[in-house]
């Protein structure tokens, strides 16, 4: 497409060049043509004046001779005469033709140098339409992977969220197991204070009965080592409970960590539970961790009545922690 229009700029360049020097050379055969016809004019005019003198000064035979050549003279003197008028017509003509070349010559001039602008103005809008395109299929890309990043990581937190439920909901039925176990291990401290109570009522309405101090001893002994053992097995549990704790504070904590840059209502909702859950378990184990100080102090320092009492309180308290 540039060398087409390279080839009819310098073709129109070549007419325009050289139309300007036919026309000039036209105008100078013309004004050389002219003068020519004039000295011929002058001629033919002198040799009419030598005519005329010579008929005034010739014989009448000569006269009709004379008039014929003078009347070939007048008709070539006429024809020149329209000759020379023709040319003064073409050179006007001429003349007038050079002036609109001259103009259409400048005006040629000025649509070529608009023609080059807007071929310009076209390079650089193609130049500049590649470009874009180029940093669109650039900025695409990087979407794209942006997008397939964000996709993988949705499904990382999707699955850590599940694996987080999961633990949540087989940490709720471990506590519902030991809650069961705890209900079981109270129901055995009331059966054997009971069955204490009962032991102690018999001492005390038989005085002289067939219980000796060894039994006694025996029974005080075994009681003591009942809860001991009860102790530590709440102790257990609430080391694992405790365990259990720190563990679903870790995983809630890292989801934290991963959904702070990507926050939704669900996430949240589900952090807040897992919250309120760990916040409710170290509640009861604080109030586990008391009841069972309180029952290390008074097991060695009161009486069985007093005991009684205790374990009374303390039923009571573990019923009100486990509902």
């Amino acid at each position: 497409m540039r060398k087409a229009t390279r080839q009819s700029k310098k073709t129109g360049e070549a007419d325009v060049s050289s139309s300007s020097v036919t026309s000039a050379t036209d105008s100078k055969d013309y004004e050389k043509r002219i003068r020519e016809l004039e000295s011929e004019n002058e001629a033919f005019q002198k040799e009419i004046k030598d005519l005329k003198n010579r008929l005034e000064n010739a014989s009448p035979s000569a006269a009709n001779s004379a008039k014929k050549l003078r009347e070939g003279y007048i008709q070539k003197l006429d024809v020149l005469e329209d000759q020379v008028t023709e040319l003064k017509k073409k050179l006007d003509v001429q003349s007038q033709l050079s002036t609109r070349w001259k103009k259409g010559d400048g005006v040629s001039k000025q649509t070529d140098l608009e023609i080059m602008s807007l071929k310009a103005q076209k390079v650089q809008l193609q130049c500049k339409m590649k470009l874009e395109s180029v940093q669109f299929r650039l900025y695409k890309g990087s979407l794209e992977k942006e997008v397939l990043q964000l996709k993988r990581e949705k499904r990382r937190n999707e699955h850590e969220m599940n694996k987080l439920l999961t633990s949540n909901q087989r940490l709720k039925m471990v506590l519902q197991r030991k809650t069961e176990e705890a209900s079981e291990v109270t129901k055995r401290i009331r059966n054997l204070l009971e069955s204490r109570r009962t032991s102690a009522q018999r001492r005390a309405g038989a005085k002289h009965g067939n219980i000796t101090s060894t039994q006694y001893v025996e029974n005080e002994f075994e009681v003591t080592v009942r809860l001991h053992e009860l102790c530590s097995q709440y102790e257990h549990l609430i080391e694992e409970k405790d365990k259990e704790i720190a563990k679903l504070q870790e995983e809630a904590d890292a989801l934290k960590q991963e959904k702070s840059g990507y926050p939704s209502q669900d996430t949240d909702d589900n952090i807040l539970e897992n919250n309120q859950d760990m916040n409710e378990l170290k509640e009861q184990m604080v109030m586990l961790s008391g009841l069972f100080n309180q029952m290390r102090i008074q097991k060695f320092n009161h009486t069985p009545k007093d005991a009684s009492k205790s374990s009374g309180r303390f039923r009571s308290n573990l019923s009100q922690l486990w509902e």
